[in-house]
């Protein structure tokens, strides 16, 4: 299938079939999509934490707003982007397993100087992470994996859950962005049918 087909192939997904189990070599290769998304610099500012115990994507459904699709979910994947108190540990890590060629000109002074304020690494990294979530949308789609974006969460809730339940150690440097769930289609409820506006002057211009 070509990436354009794929594209609109692709739905949001409002319920799933809750019994279904996502295999694991398919969610492998949509993590490693994932992985592979381009980042500013290549810092890749994000975290991918995926959760397949429907037990705790059960608990975790009040945080999400108690979205079917989320508690229907075969799998949950909460994308934590970088936040500034986990900027200079993440900054030594790059410069250790890189070395200072991985900054063009040897610019790392440079650019840590204009992220180290916290609103501009914190919006830089969040916005990365939406790249990386829609490549693993894409790569869930080649493979017949159903998924949608979500958005509306309790943030504060979601990252306080993670750490009292040690879900990962080092969730004090990152904060919860946007998550992805997968799984496969339930069948009773009919996907929307995609709307969008042609491709006119509305949507853009080229000059």
């Amino acid at each position: 299938m070509s990436l354009i087909n794929t594209i609109k192939k692709r739905r949001s997904i409002k319920a799933f079939q809750p019994n279904y189990n996502i295999n694991q070599n398919k969610l492998n290769k949509i993590l490693e999509a994932g992985r592979m998304a381009p980042s500013i610099y290549g810092l890749e500012p994000w975290f991918f934490l995926t959760i397949k115990d429907k037990s705790i994507i059960k608990k975790l459904s009040d945080i999400y707003m108690n979205q079917n699709n989320v508690r229907t979910s075969s799998c949950l994947i909460i994308i934590l982007s970088l936040n500034q108190k986990g900027f200079n540990y993440f900054m030594e890590y790059k410069t250790k397993s890189r070395g200072e060629e991985h900054f063009p000109n040897n610019d790392s002074e440079k650019y840590k100087k204009y992220i180290i304020n916290k609103d501009v690494i914190e919006k830089i990294s969040s916005e990365q992470s939406y790249i990386a979530l829609s490549f693993m949308m894409l790569a869930a789609e080649e493979l017949n994996i159903n998924t949608c974006p979500i958005a509306g969460f309790h943030k504060d809730k979601l990252k306080k859950y993670i750490k009292d339940n040690n879900l990962f150690k080092n969730i004090d440097y990152y904060e919860p962005t946007v998550s992805l769930v997968l799984g496969k289609k339930d069948n009773q409820n009919k996907p929307f049918k995609i709307r969008r506006r042609d491709n006119s002057n509305l949507i853009y211009k080229i000059i």
